[in-house]
């Protein structure tokens, strides 16, 4: 069950926070899951992490200072994800780029669609897989899935730089 939940922690943080953060070393979630709780520092915050939330503004530049997912490893059946992220830096820019772009537009909205069908070919994959394997594999699954149901965030000191050239004068 281990070797499942450390593919599975790792598959998480890959697929998802990879999207923001440039810097993940996963091999320190190895270590760190063996205790039931992962804790990674210092990660880089991508330039382009917010872009597809279409804000009047840019990162320049971000750190997350503290990073913690914490796995429920004694109530695996009724336990929830935990993601803590504290000391967040973000310094960012007005937007430059504030007319219409037909093309970004275009982009972002095959973005969001390639996010719901990845959402829906995952669904389907875990309805496929859990019809195909044994009670030990179904029950994993289902343990998987209560627990991304169950994902808790947490979000502590987040500390917003807006840097623009009547402020910087």
């Amino acid at each position: 069950m281990w070797r499942q939940v450390h593919s599975f922690t790792e598959w998480l943080l890959n697929k998802y926070l990879a999207r923001y953060l440039s810097n993940v070393n996963l091999h320190q979630v190895h270590i760190g899951l063996t205790q039931g709780s992962v804790e990674l520092e210092n990660l880089k915050l991508r330039e382009d992490a917010l872009e597809n939330f279409n804000l009047p503004f840019k990162i320049v530049d971000g750190t997350v200072g503290k990073l913690v997912l914490q796995v429920p490893v004694a109530g695996l059946s009724s336990g929830s994800l935990v993601l803590c992220l504290s000391d967040l830096n973000i310094r960012a820019t007005p937007y430059q780029g504030t007319e219409y772009d037909p093309v970004k537009e275009e982009e972002q909205r095959l973005a969001a669609l390639n996010l719901k069908l990845e959402a829906l070919e995952q669904q389907i994959y875990q309805k496929l897989y859990a019809q195909s394997k044994s009670w030990l594999s179904s029950f994993a699954s289902s343990y998987f899935t209560s627990m991304i149901e169950n994902l808790k965030l947490v979000i502590n000191d987040v500390h917003f730089c807006y840097m623009d050239s009547v402020s910087v004068a």
